[in-house]
């Protein structure tokens, strides 16, 4: 048992000692996030109640929910499932199992930066800053925290993911029978089939990255070409029955809410594009602001709440409770002034978003330094050699975001349209892309600790002084509690 213990405590050792400032951190990050799953109330976010009625309908049915349960009859099933099968036991009820199900993102997160650690271990166990720096910079998102606080199947994507980019390194960079990796690899690929939609887009990046160890080392034909069968036939397995019964009921595997457009750059205005928040970025990044502009809401919501569901609230002063989302957002889409009634701090928070976006320019240019950096690192010529650890590692991080942003622009071509003002922008969506850019820019700041140990320093300052202003940000204002 307790060389169990001491093989998982692992990552976090350093020299022979357990590194109390990354032990630290990771409990701080976890902490935030049990505090949102226990504050937040369960009835805010995206499509909330719909969400919850999946539950519900699960329960009951014991079956896959039908678009006449719940208007989210197109996602997978397995968000849902535990809360599902403990409300089937009749023990607790709705808004217990709801509860449960934000409760149990906690696990997910604890999971996932666990295993960001791991992969930290896997490519260079000596570097302990590169651990501590990976961890600041996913811990320094607001997003991490709103998109944990809710329940949707994002919160079980980027734990597989990273789950799945520690098996796939694992497979190449450490010796032995890789089958029970393997095994493991194409279930996770499974399982994040079977949690969003968004998980089809790891298969590309897979395949990518397999060609790739293929063309830099010709040795790794057989075992690359055995990951990419195996990640074809596990899914199948896992999550095909699925897609197979929405692809009956929906008549595509791709269903949505809404009918699809016809693919076209044209679709949308320039706007979308390149729309940089028409001047409102650092002073009103809250909706209706620069609606429709990809850059500026992504940004906006990346760092803050713009759509209104974690920090911009709305109350009924003659009750005291929250109004319902459906019912607060058109008020504030019209511009019309809010009833009486109606207490917000949407006129009042929006000051503090905007110094909150305007502040993380400095955080953002490290995600982008470390992004531009493993693009050149991964375009070299392939006959040019360098440890494998330190390439497959930027590698696999690049292509796993590529290919999630690719998929998510077919997506937002697809079914966004100028009269619904950029609803389908949340920064949610993608948070699978977060753990790997906080990899890729921990590795830009190691490389300056390696260098420039006093600029490192001083960078872990400002950072330490961004996440001081931006607390605020990264804990819900739709407490169920005063």
């Amino acid at each position: 048992m307790l060389t169990i213990f001491k093989e998982v405590c692992t990552p976090f050792y350093h020299n022979g000692k357990v590194h109390k400032p990354l032990i630290f951190l990771f409990i701080l990050i976890n902490l935030l996030v049990f505090a949102n799953a226990i504050l937040h109330n369960p009835y805010q976010g995206y499509d909330a109640a719909d969400h919850i009625n999946y539950i519900k309908a699960f329960a009951l049915k014991r079956a896959i929910p039908t678009c006449a349960d719940t208007d989210m009859c197109y996602f997978p099933p397995l968000p849902y499932l535990l809360p599902a099968i403990i409300l089937a036991t009749g023990r607790i009820n709705l808004w217990e199992a709801a509860k449960f199900a934000q409760i149990f993102n906690v696990f997910l997160s604890l999971s996932l930066t666990y295993y960001l650690i791991k992969i930290c271990d896997l490519i260079d166990p000596n570097k302990i800053i590169f651990k501590f720096s990976s961890l600041v910079m996913l811990g320094i998102l607001p997003v991490y925290y709103k998109s944990f606080s809710l329940i949707r199947g994002e919160t079980y994507l980027p734990l597989l993911f990273v789950f799945i980019v520690y098996q796939v390194l694992s497979i190449y960079l450490v010796k032995g029978k890789p089958v029970a990796k393997l095994v493991l690899l194409g279930l996770a690929v499974g399982l994040s089939i079977l949690a969003r939609q968004w998980g089809l887009l790891v298969l590309p990046a897979i395949f990518l990255f397999a060609i790739y160890a293929i063309f830099k080392d010709h040795s790794n034909f057989r075992l690359s070409i055995l990951m990419m069968g195996v990640c074809i036939l596990l899914p199948v397995l896992v999550a095909g029955w699925y897609y197979f019964i929405m692809f009956q009921r929906l008549g595509s595997l791709t269903a949505w809410d809404r009918r699809p457009s016809n693919l076209s750059l044209n679709a949308l205005p320039i706007d979308f594009y390149f729309g940089t928040g028409s001047g409102k970025l650092f002073t009103d990044p809250i909706r209706p602001s620069f609606s429709n502009q990809f850059p500026a809401i992504f940004y906006s919501d990346t760092w803050g709440d713009y759509s209104a569901y974690f920090l911009v609230y709305a109350k009924d002063k003659r009750t005291g409770d929250y109004i319902i989302a459906k019912y607060f957002e058109p008020m504030i889409l019209t511009g019309k002034p809010l009833p009486d009634w109606v207490d917000t701090n949407r006129y009042t928070i929006n000051a503090y978003l905007g110094q909150v976006n305007f502040v993380s320019l400095f955080p953002s240019a490290i995600f982008a330094a470390g992004f531009i950096y493993a693009l050149i690192l991964i375009s070299r010529p392939l006959s040019f050699k360098t440890a494998a650890n330190l390439e497959l590692g930027p590698t696999i991080f690049t292509l796993i975001i590529m290919s999630s942003m690719a998929g998510y622009g077919w997506y937002l071509l697809r079914y966004q349209n100028q009269g619904q003002a950029g609803d389908l922008i949340k920064a949610t969506h993608m948070m699978q892309i977060f753990p790997f850019m906080a990899l890729l820019a921990g590795g830009i700041l190691e490389k300056l600790w390696s260098r420039w140990p006093k600029v490192w320093i001083t960078t872990m300052i400002i950072l330490g002084l961004i996440v001081i202003h931006n607390l605020p940000a990264m804990i819900t204002h739709y407490a169920l509690f005063p």
